[in-house]
């Protein structure tokens, strides 16, 4: 499954305006005791950096598979076939638009 930069970003949006409420909401209910010297980090800056790693790890399955396709670049056997990039850029519009 191909998750877009433009999926992801809606996502945090809806996911922000959520957030917002319910923390304000929760802030009156709950009154946390704070020390000094602690840190305290946002629910949305915690997510975000989930997301964002979540989006950059390594894939043992896609690593192999992109240095086989290094090494055929390398050996300049690697041949692109026109009909599946221009499939992969209107299936990758169309989920952009849909998003």
């Amino acid at each position: 499954m191909i998750i877009s930069k433009t999926q992801v970003q809606n996502m945090l949006k809806v996911y922000d305006r959520n957030i917002v409420t319910s923390k304000y909401a929760l802030a009156e209910l709950i009154q946390p005791v704070r020390k000094a010297d602690e840190a305290d980090f946002s629910i949305i800056g915690k997510l975000q950096q989930k997301v964002m790693s979540g989006m950059s790890g390594s894939d043992p399955e896609r690593e192999q598979i992109v240095a086989g396709l290094e090494h055929q670049i390398n050996l300049g056997i690697y041949e692109v076939d026109g009909d599946q990039v221009a499939e992969k850029m209107l299936q990758r519009a169309i989920i952009d638009e849909i998003a």
